[in-house]
């Protein structure tokens, strides 16, 4: 029964966590560790990280069989020490009245800085 080695979780298959395996390949492996942020830990043959620490896009489309796999180029990037950007809201459509005071104002440019001066002060 494999935990997940970030620092911080206590997920597990145990959990129905979906446990990966760290890669064999070394330069990936070496990737995956600096991502985790452990000190003075190398991985075992068992070491595992949960499927919560992968982001949306590093899986495979769902098989037919229910099976979630990782991408051949995919590492950890969800942590607890990692700052999660929220997503920014579309723009509010904005319609063609315009502020009151904008309206005052393109009024104003058909007079002279003489003239709005003036009208100012007699405000």
């Amino acid at each position: 029964m494999p935990c997940c080695v970030a620092i911080g979780c206590s997920n597990s298959d145990k959990k129905r966590y979906l446990m990966k395996h760290f890669p064999r390949d070394p330069i990936r492996k070496k990737l995956w560790m600096a991502k985790i942020k452990r000190d003075k830990w190398t991985p075992s043959q068992h070491s595992c990280i949960c499927e919560v620490h992968f982001e949306e896009n590093m899986w495979e489309k769902t098989r037919e069989d229910g099976s979630r796999r990782l991408k051949c180029n995919a590492f950890p990037t969800l942590f607890s020490f990692t700052k999660i950007i929220k997503q920014r809201k579309p723009p509010l459509e904005r319609s063609n009245v315009s502020h009151p005071y904008h309206i005052h104002m393109i009024q104003l440019e058909k007079f002279t800085l003489f003239q709005i001066q003036y009208i100012f002060l007699k405000i």
